[in-house]
């Protein structure tokens, strides 16, 4: 699931016909320089591309790669129109050396929340749109900013150059204090926190343990992520981006329906997860909870981003309830005996779903999906499914990540450790020669 590329730049026509673009999920190319127009564009399960030498991106090179989370270059300077235009979930990308964004470079890219640029001058309305995800901006060298910018959803901004407001900012915004800003009841914050701080797609230990307190409501110091050990959930605001909750056992109709800024959803006990109760939570990357039972119609519909779901225990599932879901590449469910109208429609970077225990299928469970999905089970129905087909062995892949690595991260540890026995090896030999 690796494409590694040694070349200093690469385009469409170098990759044409070569592989499956469904089986990439990762690129390394740690000399490409460039990356040529409509090179990547369509690579629908590509999620992480280290490319350490790159300094230009040019048209529609990564267009379409919906499943897109992170680029990892540190010397980018210039990204041409378009060039991430509907990835959905892309999240992560280093634009500390960027100095020009041409227009539609993040149209429709629903995830992407944060942006840091120190040597970016200019911001334009268009590079953005229709995406008003934006949560956190850092820009010290910006003079230049279209009046049209608004972003509802924006609560951190530094931009100290500016010489008056052009950015609409809610209230509860927190602005450095460089800033020159209209709107006097912004808070200011110094000093300004570094980006480190908001990363995050799943909670920490001490929020996991902040949430198993009697009775415990709270928030992180940013008023971002929600730490609850109560059984009813409080009235969230848009800007939510984490949920812990340690007691709750249903998510209620549309509970959090297009919060799309959330990125994760912690909850143990949950069995029940009702019609709607994510739908259209654009940027929602986890959700947790080993007792999951029930999931109702569209209760996950439209949730781009979303790449982890605890589905093994999942008993039942509603229509429509992964409409939409364009990250998920194999889910597993041990107890579900049934596959509802429409349930995985539209999404396109599936590959495969794992049921054993599987008796009956719905109408158009696939409708609209680009490619067949594999069914693995002993179930052999009467008449065709479209765009599937039945075998009783798993396709396998690299890890999917989903927000970190975890796997190579084991291994790394493992090396590491493997290393350093050896190391006292040799020494214990040498000592015993002597």
């Amino acid at each position: 699931n690796t494409l590694i590329i040694l070349q200093q730049q690469k385009s469409e026509k170098d990759l044409q016909s070569k592989f499956d673009k469904r089986n990439i999920f990762y690129v390394i190319a740690p000399y490409c320089k460039i990356i040529k127009a409509e090179c990547f564009a369509k690579f629908k399960n590509l999620r992480y591309a280290w490319l350490p030498s790159l300094k230009k991106i040019e048209k529609y090179a990564f267009h379409l790669c919906y499943s897109l989370f992170t680029i990892d270059s540190n010397m980018l300077s210039h990204i041409e129109s378009g060039a991430f235009s509907t990835c959905f979930c892309l999240s992560s990308l280093n634009l500390d050396q960027v100095q020009k964004i041409d227009g539609y470079v993040f149209s429709s890219s629903y995830s992407f929340q944060i942006l840091k640029a120190n040597k970016l001058t200019e911001l334009q309305n268009e590079q953005f749109k229709p995406c008003d995800q934006l949560f956190y901006v850092d820009c010290g060298s910006l003079n230049i900013c279209d009046k049209q910018f608004q972003n509802k959803k924006l609560k951190f901004i530094r931009t100290p150059l500016l010489s008056h407001n052009t950015i609409e900012l809610q209230k509860s915004a927190h602005v450095c204090k460089e800033t020159a800003i209209m709107n006097k009841e912004c808070k200011i914050i110094d000093p300004f926190p570094d980006i480190a701080e908001f990363i995050q797609f799943e909670p920490s230990k001490k929020q996991l343990m902040e949430s198993q307190m009697q009775n415990r409501l709270s928030y992180d110091k940013y008023d971002t992520i929600l730490i609850s050990s109560q059984s009813i959930i409080p009235k969230t605001s848009q800007q939510i981006r984490g949920l812990v909750l340690s007691q709750i056992q249903e998510i209620q109709m549309e509970q959090f329906y297009q919060h799309s800024s959330l990125l994760f959803a912690h909850c143990p006990n949950v069995h029940t997860v009702e019609e709607g109760a994510f739908s259209r939570c654009q940027s929602l990357r986890r959700f947790f909870s080993n007792k999951l039972q029930i999931i109702e119609q569209n209760a996950f519909f439209a949730c781009l981003s979303l790449s982890y779901i605890s589905s093994r225990n999942l008993e039942q599932i509603g229509d429509s309830s992964f409409g939409c879901c364009q990250s998920i590449v194999s889910l597993t469910f041990n107890k579900l005996i049934h596959l509802p109208s429409l349930s995985f429609e539209r999404c396109q970077g599936l590959r495969q779903l794992i049921i054993p225990k599987l008796r009956s299928v719905g109408v158009d469970v696939f409708s609209s999906c680009e490619n067949e999905i594999v069914i693995v089970s002993p179930y052999q129905p009467e008449t065709k499914v479209d765009k599937s087909s039945f075998r009783t062995t798993p396709l396998r892949f690299q890890e999917i990540l989903a927000g970190r690595f975890v796997e190579r991260s084991k291994f790394q540890v493992a090396v590491q450790m493997q290393k350093e026995k050896n190391k006292t090896i040799v020494i214990m030999t040498k000592f015993l020669r002597r």
